[in-house]
């Protein structure tokens, strides 16, 4: 599984990954926590568990969330 995320996290472009979490090239590392927080925080998972379908999207969108935020902070 650890190998699977790192493969995801290494093919992921930056660009992609700025997109993925709304925001520009000229982020600072402090606004990129805090834009990762407050995206994780609105699509996390434990928030749709009624929900088996918004679950399902929810577990999709944060997982790649993870990965962006991974991606940028090992370029800041």
């Amino acid at each position: 599984m650890i190998a699977a995320q790192e493969s995801r996290r290494r093919d992921q472009r930056p660009d992609l990954a700025r997109g993925a979490l709304e925001i520009t090239t000229a982020t600072s590392p402090d606004e990129l926590d805090r834009a990762f927080r407050a995206q994780l925080r609105r699509y996390h998972p434990d928030r749709h568990i009624g929900d088996p379908e918004r679950h399902r999207t929810a577990l999709a969108v944060a997982a790649r969330l993870i990965d962006a935020y991974a991606v940028l902070r090992r370029l800041s």
